[in-house]
């Protein structure tokens, strides 16, 4: 047996190697709050089982994604460590699984070299490097390998009441994993050798059962804002036709690609080109044409949350590079020449790899490979986070001035603004983003009046105390105090005095705040 298998068992052992490097990787992206920020992981887990998949993250709304073996996996990961690298380890072992049970799945068409050669293409292609080194993207290879699994039981010529369990519980697990494998009944009907349409009925039982699951446990799906429908038809065709050009052109890394700033280059066109007419000659070759017709149908789900969020990303290809890989192995031929595009897709994995060691490193690598507004403000985002207020508000104001800005962190902006220049200045940048686009925060408002104080425009943070939005870092709450000590309305001043945790911090950041207008020996009563 090991015999038979043994180049199979060395394909998997080079995905291993291939991908050991992620082990020491930090958190990112939406591991922080689906992982490392969840505490609901630790005080409720069953409520995360049965709920939305951001129920854990108070901030967000119901996303409408049911994917409770995914965070089992990560729950089963937590028994061990809390360390990043048990996680990024059991991403590379579901890969491997996916992986393994495509060969057996197909096996069944094509010979061992062909199977082999898909195998490789399914597990050293770069776009699959997202799933394998990103956390929180394991769903897709769970999903994968649950889908090969119940394929390759429904493509069974014998049949049994196990084999019939089995397949139920394989389907239902890759809906429960990631809604991309909702159309895998279809995939049933193409694959089952005979009784077709009982084996389609069951596994379309399957997918009954999550969905009514699904509706027993109120997760409703989350109809888009007209915004981003409008948004997905204006760039459909940035969607398609850049997910064919990065078959060829894997580059470069793409965590997330909002529409609203994805292009196509004119390589990606020619790419595209390439890739489009290559699918259309791989159909005259039925094996092929399963594979392609496989590909579409896990495709297509993806649109749903790409319409849903405005972006798109390169894990919305992990399953269908399957398909893909099934229809390439089965028209093209191995040569030996062959391993030199295998060499220089690891060469590129070993140079993605590092991009995802934390946000810092994701969003500095997405911003020097493609620079857009959308990645100008998500790095800015970091160095806020990082007090490194100069950089930030560089970027900040690169973004905003961009044709088409991404409006986020405000609030950011202004406060960074406001540490590194003066308050003319902070007003001026403020009046500036409000213009482009940003609505006025509480936060916003605070750092605004505070300039105004500074400025000893009075009347001004008057007004600014008036109608600004609840201000939570209580800037608002030190101008309304420095109002209240000017007009000597002392009871106001004492009452917002006496709510601040320390008497002594209180006076001192008024001084701050109203220099030489600010003299305790004014108050009617001596303050310790």
């Amino acid at each position: 047996m090991f015999s038979q298998n043994r180049f199979l068992y060395i394909l998997l052992a080079c995905i291993f190697c291939v991908y050991v490097r992620a082990l020491p990787l930090a958190f990112a992206l939406d591991d922080i709050f689906l992982i490392q920020n969840n505490t609901l992981l630790h005080t409720d887990p069953l409520r995360l089982l049965l709920g939305d998949l951001w129920a854990g993250d108070e901030t967000v709304p119901q996303s409408s994604f049911f994917r409770p073996l995914f965070l089992l996996s990560v729950l089963l990961d937590l028994t061990v460590t809390e360390r990043p690298w048990m996680f990024h380890l059991q991403n590379i072992f579901w890969h491997m699984a996916a992986t393994w049970m495509l060969y057996q799945l197909l096996i069944r068409w094509l010979s061992v070299s062909q199977s082999l050669f898909a195998a490789g293409i399914f597990a050293f292609h770069p776009l699959q490097s997202e799933v394998v080194v990103w956390i929180s993207a394991r769903n897709d290879s769970m999903a994968a390998f649950f889908a090969f699994s119940g394929l390759w039981l429904y493509s069974q010529k014998r049949w049994s009441l196990s084999k019939s369990l089995l397949g139920i519980l394989c389907v239902s697990s890759a809906l429960l994993s990631k809604e991309s494998t909702l159309f895998l009944p279809v995939m049933v009907w193409v694959v089952a050798p005979n009784s077709k349409r009982y084996r389609f009925l069951e596994s379309g039982f399957a997918v009954g059962l999550v969905l009514a699951l699904r509706r027993y446990l109120e997760i409703s799906v989350i109809s888009p804002a007209e915004a981003h429908w409008n948004l997905f038809w204006d760039n459909v065709y940035a969607i398609v036709w850049g997910d064919f050009a990065r078959i060829i052109l894997p580059w470069p890394m793409c965590a997330t690609r909002p529409l609203a700033w994805d292009s196509l280059l004119p390589q990606d066109w020619l790419m595209g080109a390439v890739i489009l007419v290559m699918t259309i000659w791989l159909c005259r070759d039925r094996e092929a044409r399963v594979g392609i017709i496989a590909a579409i149908l896990v495709f297509l789900p993806t649109l749903w949350p790409t319409i849903l969020n405005g972006m798109h990303g390169d894990r919305y290809l992990y399953l269908p590079m399957a398909g893909l890989a099934m229809a390439m192995a089965k028209v093209f031929p191995w040569k030996k020449w062959m391993i030199v595009i295998f060499l220089g897709w690891i060469a590129v994995i070993q140079l993605r790899i590092p991009n995802w060691d934390g946000d810092r490193a994701l969003w500095s690598s997405m911003y020097a490979q493609k620079p857009s507004s959308f990645s100008a403000v998500s790095l800015a985002h970091i160095f806020y986070n990082e007090k490194r207020y100069t950089e930030a508000a560089v970027l900040y104001q690169e973004g905003y001035s961009a044709k088409i800005p991404y409006i986020a962190g405000c609030s950011s902006y202004i406060e960074s603004v406001f540490k590194i220049t003066n308050p003319q200045i902070t007003m001026e940048a403020g009046e500036w983003v409000l213009e482009r686009g940003c609505s006025l925060s509480g936060v916003m408002g605070g750092v605004f009046a505070v300039s105004l104080i500074v400025d000893k425009q009075w009347s001004s943070a008057a007004e600014m105390a008036q109608i600004s939005p609840f201000d939570p870092t209580k800037r608002m709450d030190l101008v309304r105090a420095a109002l209240a000590f000017r007009e000597g309305n002392w009871l106001r001043y004492m009452e917002i005095r006496s709510s601040w945790s320390s008497g002594t911090s209180f006076d001192q950041q008024l001084q701050v705040l109203m220099k030489e207008d600010f003299n305790v020996s004014r108050l009617p009563l001596q303050l310790d």
